[in-house]
């Protein structure tokens, strides 16, 4: 098995287990993501197989597998006494902005969202959680945080912030101990909510792009967040 499919494998939940483990039917699950009560699968594998034999014929088969944050086990199980598709984005924007408005960083998060008293724009606010609640649909949170919670996304936010800033004041390379003692802080942070992406995506993710880079450049490959 490749490291892409293993890592896949080892850390979602696949499409038919989800129906087992929670006693509905792949229709009903359907359902549920179609307005938007869970999130769509994050990831989906297409496989087509070849079955040859000595009679010198051969079959083919179409498979699909469909890949979910292990947290929709525990989505389903909250919704189980059915919530309307209004309440459940109701309930998601008044977490996030409860996280938002309570994280004592929240100074970093989104461009310009809080005014000069540093209370959140209403207005920009909204325009924000129209855009995560989209990405959070659509499965993309299900891939880089662990939990796809909204407490995660927020953290999330934040902690790739706080990298980007630390970048572009301190260079990416020659970093002081003093320096890299503050890395390894950020870097225990965006651990305790950032997933480590598929292999193949890894490179680009933004633990690609900013921390093992950084780990790289600065004799510090050992933090180096491994599989």
């Amino acid at each position: 098995m490749t490291p892409d499919l293993q890592y896949l494998r080892n850390n979602f939940i696949e499409w038919d287990t989800v129906c087992k483990q929670v006693e509905i039917s792949g229709d009903k699950l359907q359902d549920l993501i179609a307005r938007n009560i869970i999130p769509e699968p994050s990831y989906t594998i297409k496989s087509d197989i070849k079955i040859t034999s000595a009679l010198k014929d051969e079959y083919l088969i179409n498979k699909v597998e469909k890949y979910f944050n292990k947290n929709v086990i525990k989505l389903l199980q909250e919704h189980k006494e059915e919530l309307t598709p209004e309440e459940i984005k109701t309930n998601f924007r008044n977490s996030f902005y409860h996280f938002l408005a309570n994280h004592p960083e929240r100074s970093y998060a989104y461009d310009n969202i809080l005014e000069s008293n540093g209370e959140i724009d209403p207005e920009k606010f909204e325009k924000v959680i129209e855009e995560e609640w989209e990405y959070y649909c659509n499965g993309v949170y299900g891939i880089c945080t662990l939990h796809a919670t909204t407490e995660e996304i927020v953290k999330k936010e934040i902690a790739v912030r706080k990298l980007k800033d630390f970048i572009q004041k301190n260079g990416s390379d020659n970093l002081t101990m003093e320096q890299k003692e503050q890395l390894k802080k950020l870097n225990i942070s965006f651990n305790e909510i950032a997933s480590s992406f598929a292999p193949y995506q890894r490179e680009n993710s933004s633990r690609g792009k900013y921390l093992d880079k950084l780990f790289a450049v600065n004799s510090l490959s050992e933090l180096i967040y491994s599989y």
